[in-house]
């Protein structure tokens, strides 16, 4: 798969993420209970935060270095 083929589907995929709760009202994205006490928002809310640690660790594997292990 070509850089840009990846960046498409990337793109394509994370519409297709924001579309399937685009339609939902704001309690529910705010309901206690998607995963233990979680509402829809909280895990959301680490996309970011993941999305960068991806970025470093693709860094690291282009550069034959090891990546961070999480617990």
């Amino acid at each position: 798969m070509s850089k840009e083929q990846s960046l498409s589907r990337l793109e394509q995929e994370w519409q297709a993420f924001l579309k399937s709760f685009e339609s939902l009202p704001e309690s529910a994205l705010l309901e206690a209970g998607v995963c233990g006490e979680w509402s829809i928002r909280d895990p959301m809310a680490h996309i970011p935060t993941w999305e960068e640690e991806t970025l470093k660790a693709l860094t690291l594997i282009l550069a034959g270095k090891p990546t961070p292990k999480y617990s």
